[in-house]
């Protein structure tokens, strides 16, 4: 439960941008979709490596090598610091290739305006990520709670300011003195300043390894520079298929919001508000799934095989349990939910339709996550790359263009596209985490 809230409150701040930049305009709101597309597009495939952690962290402590447990963690912060150069400037170059994509011009301005203020998030994010998982893995998820607790207070107060400047003091009945309204802008410079604050809680004393834990280190016994580094090359080795196969997921619903921008700013904000609650359920599965990964490592670390497949098929039970309830949320009351980020009346009809279609693919998304979690944990990650490859894009996007743009079912067809593609790969990840577990396996 605190890795879902942890992921709940990670997910919380961009829902308090689309919530804020939502009032200030239609093409603000589409501007800040494409922008915050664009931004996990490019840094999801160094996101895997910091999931990563989570096997082999996991599988480390199980088998009692406190030691390669803590090398593990240094090699995670360490390439927090050399992965964040390459992302920042894939992203930077990325905002010359917006007109290119004939999206609506009038977001653009404020799409690049976003991801420039948000820019000097990506080392904190990616530092904050490498400690929490780490913990995670140690059974310690506490702090985290903690740091997205100050983070999502932080950001509601800078994002208020930062967006609407003077007018947004004055509609708090606070005096004005003097602040520009940024707009869009607005919300990258609050991203930017809770991420900072998520890292520096993770990094103070809060977030040190206690003394009396089971991975803390013996007096006079120093980390091995040869073990950090062969954990950077297992990181870089087990994450990266994570981070891709994150990415072709991620990548589809990126696509589609792109493409939604090619219909027009109303559909790119409507699939902006559905996006964001849909990933907002997403987020307790992905606790669960997260969960799941660091029990399936440390089964796996003590050699148990009956406790892999047990931590496995429990954690797809919950996570399918949790998207449950969302879907009959979205079920019941899509209009109330859009209405909670937009006062726009055609934006809110748009999004309603989209959200009803959310409710029809939150049990297969919870499978599908948890499932990945599981064979995350037991290191098993070039599959649900191959997987999620080969059914997004050969499958799911090809359905979606034709009900789109064939059948002229417009965003309700591509969002349907991307109901088929999930079904499809729940389904094969749980057959995959079947078969793998029938024997033992062998610890990364």
């Amino acid at each position: 439960m605190p890795i879902v809230v942890t992921q709940l409150g990670t997910m919380a701040m961009g829902l308090v941008d689309t919530a804020i930049v939502g009032r200030v305009s239609e093409q603000a709101l589409a501007g800040v979709a494409l922008g915050n597309t664009l931004a996990v597009a490019v840094g999801m495939p160094a996101i895997g490596v910091f999931l990563a952690l989570e096997p082999l962290a996991a599988q480390a402590i199980g088998a009692g090598e406190h030691r390669r447990a803590r090398a593990s963690l240094t090699a995670g912060l360490r390439l927090a610091w050399m992965l964040s150069v390459p992302v920042v400037l894939i992203t930077w170059a990325s905002l010359w290739l917006l007109p290119a994509m004939k999206v609506d011009p009038t977001a653009i301005p404020d799409a690049r305006a976003y991801l420039l203020a948000r820019l000097p998030s990506v080392l904190p994010f990616f530092v904050f990520l490498a400690a929490k998982t780490y913990h995670q893995a140690a059974g310690r998820t506490r702090v985290a709670v903690e740091a997205v607790i100050l983070a999502n207070v932080a950001h509601l107060t800078a994002g208020w300011i930062a967006v609407f400047g003077d007018a947004g003091l004055v509609r708090l009945g606070l005096p004005a003195m003097g602040l520009p309204a940024f707009g869009a802008a607005g919300a990258g410079v609050a991203t930017s300043v809770s991420h900072a604050l998520l890292a520096l809680w993770m990094l103070g004393p809060r977030g040190r390894v206690p003394a009396t834990a089971r991975d803390s280190l013996l007096p006079n016994e120093p980390l091995l520079r040869d073990e950090v580094r062969a954990f950077e090359r297992k990181l870089l080795r087990l994450g990266f298929p994570i981070g891709l196969q994150l990415a072709a997921e991620v990548g589809i619903f990126s696509l589609v919001a792109l493409l939604m921008g090619r219909i027009g700013g109303r559909a790119a904000a409507a699939h902006q508000i559905a996006i964001n609650l849909a990933s907002l359920s997403f987020m307790g599965a992905l606790g669960i799934a997260q969960a799941t990964s660091v029990r399936v490592g440390t089964a796996i670390g003590e050699g148990s095989r009956e406790d892999t497949r047990r931590a496995g098929f429990v954690g797809i039970a919950l996570g399918v349990s949790i998207m449950a309830f969302w879907a009959l949320l979205f079920a019941t009351a899509p209009r109330l939910l859009a209405r909670a980020f937009s006062p726009d009346e055609p934006v809110i009809e748009v999004a309603t339709a989209l959200i009803r279609i959310a409710a029809l693919f939150q049990l297969a998304d919870g499978a599908q996550v948890v499932a990945a979690g599981a064979l995350r944990g037991a290191a098993d990650t070039r599959w649900p790359l191959v997987l999620n490859v080969l059914v997004h894009w050969c499958v799911g996007l090809p359905f979606g263009l034709w009900l789109a743009f064939s059948l002229g079912w417009g965003a309700k067809g591509l969002w349907g596209g991307l109901t088929a593609g999930l079904v499809v790969i729940a389904a094969s990840l749980i057959v995959r985490f079947v078969i793998l577990t029938r024997r033992s396996i062998a610890r990364a």
